[in-house]
């Protein structure tokens, strides 16, 4: 499974790559939304997003990867509410985010819990 995770923090990139490795998935790592939107031009299209909603959420990023490329998402997100969470990814977008929220992880978190919302996603 290939998974690109959109996360500014270079050191916690690495561990969620680490768990994400652990699962069985290849990691690609984007520092920014731009940067996400360029690999999948370049390397096409990712089996699971995992992104931290204050980078990833801002337009065109969401709505573009969620209606070309239809993957799940993992929403990392100090905001703990599910309906605040919606309201904020789309009102940061311009067209509206298809689908819903795949998993929700709330910050603070531990890898553990990473490790079940990759689960819940993979199970369906």
């Amino acid at each position: 499974m290939r998974v690109l995770l959109i996360e500014k923090d270079a050191a916690m990139a690495a561990r969620i790559g680490g768990v994400g490795g652990n699962e069985g998935c290849a990691v690609t790592h984007a520092a920014t939304g731009e940067a996400a939107l360029d690999l999948t031009r370049t390397d096409g299209a990712f089996d699971l997003i995992i992104v931290d909603v204050h980078e990833g959420g801002r337009p065109p990023l969401l709505p573009y990867l969620r209606d070309v490329h239809f993957p799940p998402v993992v929403f990392i997100t100090s905001l703990w509410e599910r309906d605040a969470l919606q309201r904020t990814v789309r009102g940061r977008s311009r067209s509206r985010c298809s689908g819903s929220l795949d998993s929700l992880l709330p910050t603070p978190y531990m890898m553990k819990d990473l490790t079940r919302a990759l689960r819940e996603v993979f199970e369906g």
